[in-house]
């Protein structure tokens, strides 16, 4: 998977392989956009970005949706916009992988995506220490999503 992003900072983490098409220092503090793809069933536990504003575009594959308190299931090319504060996650469907794109504006997360890459760290065994990097990157996480559609 690391290899179909071509670039040789793809980090790993929780069956999502990314990598950064633009860097908040790149942007000059502006955004961060990271390009990233999913093993079927991998899954987005429900979070808040209490610092940036989220654009996420589905660019191939499936996923079912979080956003607010109900499920959306986004097109191919459909981008979701997700404010600040408002709680969202996503899970990919399917028997294969997903490709997305996340803008986050003005990037405050970046570094919880950076510090969680190649580290091996899973909510199911290192929860507390994953929300407090979370923490620290102005995101809160609420809890795996609810049952899914299908």
């Amino acid at each position: 998977m690391k290899d179909q992003l071509h670039d040789i900072e793809s980090k790993l983490w929780m069956s999502n392989c990314y990598k950064f098409a633009l860097s908040g220092n790149d942007s000059g503090g502006k955004a961060c956009i990271l390009d990233a793809m999913a093993f079927a069933g991998a899954e987005m536990p429900r979070h808040i970005h209490t610092g940036d504003d989220e654009i996420f575009t589905l660019v191939s594959g499936s996923c079912e949706f979080w956003l607010g308190d109900k499920y959306v299931t986004p097109g191919l090319g459909e981008p979701l916009h997700i404010r600040r504060g408002v709680e969202h996650g996503f899970r990919i469907t399917g028997d294969g992988p997903a490709r997305y794109v996340m803008i986050l504006s003005p990037g405050a997360s970046e570094g919880f995506f950076r510090a969680m890459g190649d580290t091996g760290l899973t909510f199911e065994d290192d929860g507390a220490r994953i929300e407090a990097i979370a923490a620290h990157h102005q995101m809160q996480f609420t809890g795996m999503a609810p049952a899914p559609l299908s």
